[in-house]
């Protein structure tokens, strides 16, 4: 049975279809088809066209198979642009990282409809999360360059654990600042690592 037979049985649909649909899932090899049609069943809803949920499932197919390869730490992406194209295309309303750049583990990273990154940590005066600035979205995405099984990947803490963590590094930071601070001037080690210190 060659790849078309295979859909038109599967999917119930016509030759024309089968082909349109081959040609729409072409990153899928044949011996996977199987695999994919049993997915695209998860996805089945009345009232909607087959063609639809080919793409649906199609779309959050090729997002799993890329976290596959991230997981097994693949670098598939050589650009910045290229990793935040990905995210923005299949991490739309979602969370996609912690401890991302300069944010501290706890820190969830998300992106809202229109593709700005929210910091989830932290809410604004206003009720909703801050929106990153361009220079730190840019730290984000050059981070992911370097580190890109951390896509996709979201720990999430508890409140109690992130309290315990914020004064734990509230701790540290003071303890670094009363060995190293001396005849009022801060020593270079503590200017160093100010401008490193991550964020909430």
């Amino acid at each position: 049975m060659n790849r078309i037979e295979f859909l038109m049985q599967g999917m119930e649909i016509n030759e024309v279809q089968a082909s349109l649909v081959s040609e729409l899932i072409i990153d899928i090899p044949n011996n996977q088809l199987k695999n994919f049609l049993i997915f695209r069943m998860s996805y089945i809803e009345p009232m909607m066209s087959k063609e639809l949920i080919t793409k649906t499932a199609l779309f959050e197919y090729r997002r799993i198979e890329m976290q596959k390869r991230l997981e097994a730490g693949e670098k598939p992406f050589e650009t910045a642009e290229q990793i935040q194209n990905y995210v923005e295309t299949y991490y739309k309303n979602k969370d996609f990282g912690y401890g991302l750049g300069n944010y501290f583990d706890f820190v969830v990273l998300a992106l809202d409809k229109d593709c700005n990154i929210l910091n989830k940590s932290y809410i604004n005066e206003h009720g909703s999360y801050l929106k990153l600035e361009s220079s730190e979205k840019a730290v984000v995405y050059q981070y992911l360059l370097e580190n890109q099984s951390r896509i996709g990947a979201v720990k999430y803490y508890s409140r109690k654990q992130i309290e315990e963590e914020k004064k734990l590094l509230e701790n540290k930071k003071s303890e670094i600042v009363e060995i190293d601070y001396k005849d009022d001037v801060i020593s270079p080690k503590i200017m160093e690592m100010m401008q490193k210190t991550k964020k909430f």
